[in-house]
């Protein structure tokens, strides 16, 4: 799926691709935000499909993927990841080249809301 040669889960396909990326935006998905994923299109697929039933049998959303927020409506939002896309420990290797204190949005931590490290310049 991702040109990575021989490599046999999602996982290990973002650790070599990490080494070889520039930006972070440029890995792949984690394992766990792509089954997630799969789960919210598996879903949204049986909801068409007994779209013309009038009281169509759906497991609950909750285990497919899907947040209930309460507002005014009761409305569905998508679970994009359930732990932290990136370890603590390669958030510590990655640093920026800001000159200026990263203070501007031309920052690339910044600007993905990330905090910048002891080794950022």
């Amino acid at each position: 799926m991702y040109k990575c040669g021989n490599i046999e889960s999602v996982n290990e396909a973002r650790v070599l691709l990490f080494s070889k990326a520039t930006k972070p935006a440029a890995l792949p998905p984690t394992q766990n935000a792509l089954e997630l994923h799969n789960k919210r299109a598996h879903y949204q697929a049986l909801v068409w499909k007994q779209a013309s039933i009038q009281q169509p049998n759906l497991p609950s959303p909750d285990e497919m993927g899907w947040i209930k927020e309460d507002g005014n409506a009761v409305q569905l939002v998508p679970l994009l990841i359930t732990y932290d896309p990136i370890p603590k420990a390669c958030k510590e290797l990655m640093f920026c080249s800001c000159k200026s204190g990263c203070t501007t949005l031309r920052c690339g931590y910044k600007k993905a809301k990330l905090f910048c490290t002891e080794v950022c310049s």
